[in-house]
C-alpha cells in the first residue's frame, strides 16, 4: 500500500494534533473532551473528596473516644458492634454531627409529636 492510499494518514504525534490509525502514539487513548481543565478538574473534586473523608474519620475517631457522651449518653454505652455500625455514617455526616456536639446537653432532643403528645395525654 503506497502512502496515497492510506486510510489512516499520519498526522503527527504532538499533543493537540489528531491522528489515527495504526501509526499514531495516539490511537486507542481516550481523549478529553475538553482537555487538561477537566483532568485538573478531576484531581481537585479528588482531592477535596478526600480531605472530607479526612476529616470525618477524625471527627468519628473523636466521637468514639468520648465525644458520644455529648450527644448521647445512651449511645456511649453502646457495644463494638453498634460502634462498628455507626462509624460510616460518623464518617460521612460529620459536619452536621459535629454542630450537634458542640451544642449538645448529652442527651438527644426531645421528640415532639402527635404521636407523642396522645401517648401523655395532653392531647386535644
Amino acid at each position: 500500500m503506497t502512502a496515497g492510499n492510506n486510510p489512516f494518514p499520519r498526522v503527527s504525534n504532538s499533543p493537540g494534533v489528531a491522528c489515527a490509525g495504526p501509526g499514531c502514539r495516539m490511537a486507542g487513548r481516550a481523549q478529553h473532551p475538553f482537555g487538561p481543565l477537566s483532568v485538573l478538574l478531576a484531581k481537585i473534586l479528588a482531592a477535596l473528596l478526600y480531605a472530607y473523608l479526612g476529616v470525618g474519620v477524625l471527627v468519628a475517631t473523636w466521637m468514639h473516644a468520648g465525644g458520644l457522651k455529648r450527644v448521647d449518653t445512651a449511645a456511649a454505652r453502646g457495644t463494638f458492634g453498634f460502634r462498628v455500625l455507626i462509624t460510616p455514617g460518623l464518617i460521612l455526616l460529620w459536619p452536621l454531627i459535629l454542630m450537634r456536639a458542640i451544642g449538645a446537653a448529652g442527651h438527644p432532643p426531645v421528640e415532639c409529636g402527635p404521636h407523642r403528645d396522645a401517648a401523655k395525654g395532653d392531647a386535644a
